[in-house]
C-alpha cells in the first residue's frame, strides 16, 4: 500500500525468474520508494535504487518493519487461480491470466454488481 493507507495499483509482468523482473520493477516504481521483500539475493541489486525492507520468512511474517504478506498473498490465489479456475494455464498466456487476477485483487472489495458495471462499461468502449 501507500504511504497514505490507500492500496497501490498491481502489476503483473511475466519473466523466466523473480531476477528477470528486476528492469520491470525499476520502470514502474517511483524514485524513494520504499521496497518490502524477502531474502532472496536477486532483490540485493535494488539496493542501489530504492530503500529496502527484508523479511526472512524462515524466522518470521514481518520483521523489523518488513512485510510481504499482501503480494504472498496474491501469489497464492494465482496459484489457487492455476489449478482450480483455469482449465488449462498456458505460459504464452501469463501475462493475461495475471491482468486479470490483478484486476480481480484491485476491485476485490467492489461490489459484485459495480464490478460487473466497470466490465461493460469497458466492453462499450
Amino acid at each position: 500500500s501507500k504511504a497514505d493507507g490507500t492500496p497501490g495499483r498491481v502489476r503483473v509482468t511475466h519473466r523466466k525468474s523473480e531476477g528477470a523482473s528486476l528492469e520491470f520493477i525499476k520502470s514502474i516504481l517511483k524514485p524513494g520508494t520504499i521496497v518490502h521483500v524477502d531474502y532472496g539475493t536477486q532483490w540485493l541489486r535494488l539496493n542501489a535504487h530504492y530503500e529496502l525492507k527484508r523479511v526472512n520468512h524462515s524466522k518470521a511474517y514481518v520483521q523489523d518493519g518488513a512485510c510481504t504478506n499482501l503480494a504472498e498473498s496474491f501469489f497464492s490465489r494465482v496459484r489457487a487461480a492455476e489449478r482450480g479456475v483455469y482449465r488449462y494455464w498456458w505460459s504464452k498466456y501469463a501475462e493475461q491470466y495475471g491482468a486479470e487476477m490483478a484486476w480481480r485483487e484491485e476491485n476485490s472489495r467492489v461490489e459484485f454488481s459495480e464490478q460487473i458495471n466497470k466490465i461493460i462499461d469497458c466492453l462499450m468502449r
